[in-house]
């Protein structure tokens, strides 16, 4: 049978099918007698998931963002003839296009952290066997 630590190691492979159906059925076995390790295998699944149902932002969508910004015309804020609805104007469009540049960088930051981990734990599974 195996330990917790080499079901950790094999997770990932049997997550994605790659086990040898002698290595599945050892795991399996070890899932059917360890509720620490299905409660891993349970995280790791969700985590799967999560990470599929991110939406896919493109680095083009962000920067066509940094480019409205590099368009945003904030000439009115110089002009004194402009009036102080104009200039609130120009400022709430400013904020709703930072905020959208927020929203998108988060999302790109938290894809690419999720990224990371499940790229991290797939390493640390892999070398562990020291």
């Amino acid at each position: 049978m195996l330990s917790c630590k080499q079901l950790v190691q094999r997770s990932s492979d049997f997550l994605d099918g790659q086990l040898s159906v002698r290595e599945r059925l050892l795991l399996r076995a070890h899932l059917a007698m360890c509720v620490n390790c299905r409660r891993f295998i349970r995280q790791l699944r969700l985590s799967q998931r999560v990470v599929q149902q991110l939406p896919v932002l493109e680095d083009k969508d962000l920067d066509a963002l940094v480019e409205r910004l590099a368009r945003f015309d904030l000439s009115c804020l110089e002009n004194p003839l402009f009036g102080e609805s104009s200039v609130r104007a120009a400022l709430d469009g400013l904020a709703d296009l930072l905020q959208e540049i927020a929203d998108a960088s988060r999302q790109v930051s938290d894809r690419l952290a999720l990224r990371h981990f499940a790229h991290v734990d797939d390493v640390s599974q892999r070398t562990v066997s020291v």
